[in-house]
């Protein structure tokens, strides 16, 4: 059962004002669990973060910041992952990580 959500919009993106910059999206996903903790009293282990799109960065960052969150989704986080992959997975494992990522 879903007894509080909350929306956020990073900024500079859809039609939300500012300038995007990592250090104040972090901010802003520090200040909504804090928020949800101090003053709606939820315990860390009853929250769920659920980003879209761009917003798999902040939900990375609140995944790395609060440990006990319940849980966190990511969708359509990255257009194509493969690339990323490609870039960082040894190539004597490409035939593998081709095999997982597809």
């Amino acid at each position: 059962m879903i007894r509080f959500l909350f929306e956020s919009r990073i900024q500079g993106f859809g039609g939300s004002t500012g300038t995007p910059y990592p250090q104040n999206d972090a901010a802003a996903v520090a200040a909504v669990i804090d928020y949800a903790k101090h003053e709606l009293g939820f315990t860390e282990s009853q929250i769920v973060v659920y980003a879209w799109s761009i917003g798999g960065f902040d939900a990375t960052v609140a995944g790395s910041a609060y440990k006990e969150l319940k849980g966190l989704y990511l969708d359509a986080t990255f257009d194509d992952v493969m690339p990323l992959a490609d870039n960082v997975m040894p190539k004597a494992l490409a035939p593998i990580t081709v095999k997982t990522i597809r």
